[in-house]
């Protein structure tokens, strides 16, 4: 079983929230999801929401179509 690099608690479930990320070489501000540690709350992982990304894409074109 997986456990907690910080309090070293075996890890059954995460919790996880939203955060934003930024690319070291860009402006772009991506919505992304933390996992952290339901005990201590440390942040375990972070990426890039995946929904958030096919969202705005969608948009984006929509609104370049002129829809």
């Amino acid at each position: 079983m997986a456990t907690c690099p910080n309090c070293k608690k075996k890890i059954q479930e995460v919790r996880f929230q939203i955060v934003k990320s930024r690319h070291s070489f860009g402006r772009d501000i991506l919505n992304s999801i933390a996992h952290c540690c339901p005990m201590c709350d440390s942040i375990l992982s972070v990426e890039v929401d995946p929904i958030a990304v096919k969202t705005d894409t969608v948009r984006e074109l929509m609104k370049r179509l002129g829809r």
